[in-house]
């Protein structure tokens, strides 16, 4: 009789965990944790995922859809103020990203999208890289990116108002092609685009972040437009809408020349790439007083 008394004795001892129920898989939680890839598999449009932040501290997701068409946003309230963060693709790395911060007192979430009736796949991989101080002239969390052109502050409204266009072409010839030579960005230079567009047949826009060596091409007077190039990127032919361009039309330069109608009062060209390699342009122009 002393054995069973004796197992029952150990499990009365307090604070002893070796009889207890092991904690949930940390990527079954629900919680999408600092440097944890969290799977996707069998997830669908509408599902979300709640940040679990430990501190203030910048997040940075990377978004590894099997599906092409699936989306994700980044929300981040911070009670009186709440922003809708969508993706964006980063060139060194050749992935697209969410990327914000949080501080003490705020919540973030991660909301997923898909067509109807697909089942979601791949996985969402965070870290939590230190917190970027957007105005002091110092790379805080060693990316290489400085205040307004670090992801963490690109979005924040005095970053965002001090955003300039980089237009390399004011007065181009038409009905020849034209070799462009791509801007230089520094680690100070805040070129952050937001394109906007509406995929997956949503009636709000999902806005495309790419950062890179953006090119801009006024399209006054041209009917069509054809580019060219070494690199990949991508060609958005559309109007500026305050921060954000609305693309009309969209096209990926991929190893093959692409032609688009003039749509829209400017094209927008970005690299998939840190810049462009052999960029080329063709604008076929309307023929006065014909």
């Amino acid at each position: 009789m002393t054995r069973p008394l004796l197992v029952l004795a150990l499990l009365a001892l307090p604070g002893c965990e070796f009889w207890q129920e092991p904690p949930p898989d940390p990527a079954l939680d629900g919680l999408l944790s600092c440097d944890e890839e969290q799977p996707l598999d069998g997830l669908v449009s509408g599902d979300s995922f709640a940040i679990d932040p430990d501190t203030a501290m910048g997040l940075v997701i990377a978004t590894r859809f099997t599906d092409p068409d699936a989306a994700a946003i980044l929300r981040i309230d911070a009670g009186d103020v709440r922003q809708d963060l969508g993706e964006w693709w980063d060139p060194v790395a050749g992935a697209t990203r969410l990327s914000g911060s949080v501080e003490s007192g705020m919540t973030a979430v991660v909301d997923l999208f898909a067509a109807d009736g697909v089942d979601l796949g791949g996985s969402l991989v965070l870290t939590c890289p230190a917190l970027e101080t957007c105005w002091n002239l110092g790379d805080d969390n060693g990316d290489g990116l400085i205040d307004c052109a670090d992801p963490q502050c690109a979005r924040f409204p005095g970053c965002v108002t001090d955003q300039d266009d980089l237009e390399t072409l004011t007065s181009p010839a038409c009905d020849t092609w034209i070799a462009v030579e791509p801007p230089t960005i520094g680690p100070l230079d805040d070129q952050r685009t937001l394109y906007s567009t509406f995929p997956l047949g949503q009636v709000q826009p999902i806005e495309s972040w790419w950062s890179g060596a953006e090119v801009r091409i006024p399209l006054s007077g041209v009917t069509t437009m054809s580019a060219r190039a070494d690199t990949d990127g991508l060609l958005c032919v559309g109007e500026a809408s305050g921060e954000t361009v609305l693309c009309s039309e969209v096209a990926l330069l991929e190893g093959a020349e692409v032609t688009v109608n003039a749509t829209g009062t400017s094209a927008w060209l970005e690299p998939l790439g840190a810049s462009w390699s052999g960029l080329e342009v063709f604008l076929a122009c309307e023929e006065v007083g014909r």
